[in-house]
Parts: structure tokens; C-alpha cells; sequence
């Protein structure tokens, strides 16, 4: 009887090790955006024309391909999740782990198989006394759908 408690305590401490809270935020950019000066190009000669002046020994002579810079700004939901060891495995100093995901992916791609699952990251990072940060990149997971 204490070896299956004994067992069962240290399987429910496994599948508790940490902790996590899932969060939205914004994130507002601005940068300078160059519109070109010039028209469509009438076929792929004239565009190799136009690269080729560009690029010249003596291009500081030629106008420049782009307007003057217009100002764009845009805010972008970021969607992430903090997790973090449960109190009783926490160290006095957490180090956070910033985790990105590949293309293709969404921050679930850390907490691979539930947090039992031998190839889960979060569980093995926090289990190792790390916080750890995951997010979704624009336009993947539940973070903003960006208009290229």
C-alpha cells in the first residue's frame, strides 16, 4: 500500500510540474516605407536596363528609383504562453527561455504530445527549473493575420 501511494504521488508531482497561462498582447510598429518612382515594367529587358544604370560605376548620377519615405504603422496581436516551474520546484532566480517556432508551426509546437509526453519541451525545461516563453509569429497560430 505506501509503494502504489508513493507511486501515485510522484506520478501526479510528473504531470503537475509546472505551470502555464496563456496571454494576448499588442505590439505596435512604425517604419519607413520607399514607394517606387518609376512605372510598370513593359517586359524583362527594360527592367534589366533599369537594374543595370542602378548599379553602374556612375549610378550616383542617376535619379534615384524611389520616392520620398512614407511612415507605416500597424499593431499585431501576439499571441504566447508563460509557463513556469510549479512553486515548490521553483529556484530563487528563473531564467526565461524564449521559445519560437519553425515555419509552419504555432507555439504548441513546445508542448508537443500534453504535458506527459517525453518530447515535450516545456515540461522537460521547467522540470530543469526554467520559466519558459512561448509565442506564435505573425500570421500563424492565434496571433495576426498579416497582409503582405
Amino acid at each position: 500500500m505506501h509503494r502504489s501511494t508513493l507511486m501515485l504521488t510522484s506520478f501526479i508531482g510528473a504531470v503537475a510540474a509546472f505551470q502555464c497561462s496563456s496571454f494576448n498582447t499588442t505590439v505596435t510598429v512604425s517604419a519607413p516605407s520607399y514607394q517606387p518612382a518609376f512605372p510598370s515594367f513593359a517586359d524583362h529587358y527594360k527592367s534589366v536596363a533599369f537594374l543595370n544604370a542602378l548599379t553602374a560605376r556612375n549610378a550616383s548620377t542617376t535619379a534615384s528609383p524611389f520616392k520620398g519615405a512614407v511612415n507605416v504603422a500597424e499593431t499585431f496581436r501576439i499571441s504566447g504562453e508563460y509557463c513556469t516551474p510549479t512553486p515548490s520546484q521553483r529556484p530563487a532566480y528563473l531564467d526565461v527561455q524564449v521559445l519560437t517556432h519553425g515555419l509552419g508551426f504555432d507555439k504548441s509546437y513546445w508542448n508537443f504530445g500534453g504535458d506527459s509526453s517525453r518530447y515535450n519541451y516545456v515540461r522537460a525545461a521547467t522540470g530543469a527549473g526554467y520559466a519558459t516563453l512561448s509565442y506564435d509569429r505573425l500570421s500563424n497560430g492565434g496571433s495576426s493575420v498579416v497582409d503582405p
